[in-house]
């Protein structure tokens, strides 16, 4: 369970979050809807642990995140943004593969189960041509669908997770 007891954030002088108290259950999957500037982003980056609140506690399964060491949250937590970069260097199934980093036994080593994983959810939208070509190159729902599938794939393990698409 990630929850957040009276939250606040605050950017530019700004104050953009005030005692925010929020539980998210494991495996759920939320939405954050608000005008630009409102602070999503703040508040999302905040949750992650990737930037740190000006007031309240942030805690993973009753332990503060700044105590879990990164390698652990990296596999527990993934945040999707709305806005990401298309110039990658690599193939959408390497874009994909990506959320899978966290889980690797090694920078070097091949993850083949996840490999096999990705390319099962990719099958559901795009050729096997689709996927050897660059996410720039792809339709924008697709490059933004192959997003997911990265985030997705960071949080599970592929033994024990099911996706839909």
């Amino acid at each position: 369970m990630l929850e957040a007891a009276g939250l606040g954030v605050f950017a530019g002088g700004r104050e953009l979050v005030r005692a925010l108290d929020l539980s998210l259950a494991p495996g759920a999957f939320w939405s954050l809807l608000g005008r630009n500037g409102a602070g999503k982003t703040s508040l999302i980056l905040a949750l992650a642990g990737l930037r740190s609140p000006q007031a309240g506690t942030i805690a993973l399964d009753g332990v503060a995140l700044a105590a879990h060491p990164r390698g652990e949250l990296a596999r527990r937590i993934a945040v999707l943004l709305q806005d990401e970069e298309t110039d990658f260097w690599g193939s959408v199934l390497d874009y994909v593969m990506l959320g899978r980093y966290p889980r690797s036994r090694s920078a070097w080593s091949r993850d083949e189960e996840g490999a096999a994983a990705a390319r099962h959810w990719l099958a559901g939208i795009a050729t096997p041509r689709r996927i050897a070509r660059f996410p720039a190159e792809s339709a924008s729902g697709r490059a933004s669908r192959s997003s997911s599938f990265k985030t997705r794939t960071s949080c599970c393990s592929t033994s024990r997770c099911s996706i839909s698409t």
